[in-house]
């Protein structure tokens, strides 16, 4: 486990990504806009397509690792005005210039709006099933590494490009030790509303797993291993 810091309040410092976001957004407007002026409509027609194909695929993964509790709710009421107000948009640019539009166009929409319905209802549920899947070996290695710390909150320092956190909402993982040895580490998956939350759970406790395996809340994952909703 690299090196982690000690915190006694969650961080949620955002503006950074913000800020990215809104210039990235920009870029893209401009750039649909200088398109949108070229005698030839279909490559603007050809962008718009991909650009809704891109917004649709990366949906679920950025409300699921970046965004939490209220910021989550207003990211996703959001996106989704963004994400539908394109398509909208689209379709009535392509009703208007029937003779530009293409297979690619018409069935590029059809599958954006196909993946969008998929994604706002069921999308959260795939992420976080792909994410436990491809990352538990280094959540194994923080557990690994956990003696070495403290009970508490602690914040995990990933590798310089490893920019998908490993417990969301700000990289914080809980560590709870007991008097005979046990142990108890908790990953974030979803920070919730208030005092609600969801987190994949590591625990050798026999107290905490009968507690576990007697609950509607919690689902086994594998040996020692949980994802709860709280």
């Amino acid at each position: 486990m690299r090196k982690c810091k000690k915190q006694r309040k969650p961080t949620f410092n955002n503006k950074k990504n913000r800020m990215k976001i809104a210039i990235l957004t920009t870029i893209i407007i401009v750039t649909l806009w200088m398109l949108s002026k070229q005698r030839k409509k279909i490559y603007f027609y050809n962008t718009l397509t991909i650009l809704l194909f891109v917004l649709v695929i990366f949906q679920a993964p950025l409300l699921y690792f970046y965004t939490f509790g209220f910021f989550a709710l207003f990211g996703l009421t959001l996106y989704s005005i963004i994400g539908l107000g394109l398509s909208i948009w689209t379709l009535k640019k392509f009703k208007k210039d029937l003779t530009e539009i293409t297979k690619f166009h018409r069935y590029g929409i059809y599958v954006v709006i196909s993946l969008g319905i998929l994604s706002f209802f069921w999308g959260q549920t795939i992420v976080e099933h792909i994410d436990w899947k491809l990352r538990r070996k280094a959540r194994e290695e923080i557990v690994l590494e956990a003696h070495k710390f403290k009970s508490g909150m602690h914040t995990y320092k990933p590798k310089k490009w490893d920019l998908i956190p490993i417990s969301n909402g700000g990289n914080e993982v809980i560590i709870d030790k007991g008097l005979n040895g046990e142990l108890t580490v908790e990953f974030y998956s979803d920070r919730g509303f208030i005092d609600h939350y969801s987190a994949f759970v590591y625990t050798n406790d026999p107290r905490i797993e009968k507690e576990y395996e007697n609950s509607s809340s919690a689902k086994k994952l594998d040996k020692n291993w949980y994802n709860i909703s709280k």
